[in-house]
């Protein structure tokens, strides 16, 4: 599983009491993932109505949303970057289109104040 892959994965809630499976976004290169046991990841969200500056909305309108694999509108928390071991990653659903990645890097640029 690689950069730009949506993948379903078993995540703690906040308060640390459940487990569920929620969709991510895997941000880590492939160097990264080719030398690690883990994943860089952006959590995927339906509660769309939250939405943050942060996140990148994908729409169940746009063309490239089939590919996704997500079910819903979604957004892209591109402000709470966590990494996960892979054992947690259930399976790939979809792939985000180039057009949103880039969307994506300039968001993570942006929170992090990078150039």
């Amino acid at each position: 599983m690689n950069y730009g892959d949506i993948v379903l994965i078993a995540h703690y809630a906040t308060e640390m009491h459940c487990l569920k499976i929620r969709p991510a976004l895997i941000i880590s290169s492939k160097e990264y993932n080719t030398r690690e046991t883990d994943r860089i990841l952006l959590p995927i969200s339906s509660n769309i109505t939250r939405a943050s500056p942060d996140d990148i909305l994908i729409t169940d309108k746009e063309t490239a949303f089939k590919a996704t694999g997500l079910k819903v509108s979604s957004a892209i928390r591109a402000g709470k970057i966590f990494t996960s071991d892979i054992s947690l990653v259930k399976r790939k659903i979809g792939q985000l289109g180039d057009k949103k990645l880039n969307k994506v890097r300039e968001k993570i640029k942006k929170t992090l104040d990078l150039k």
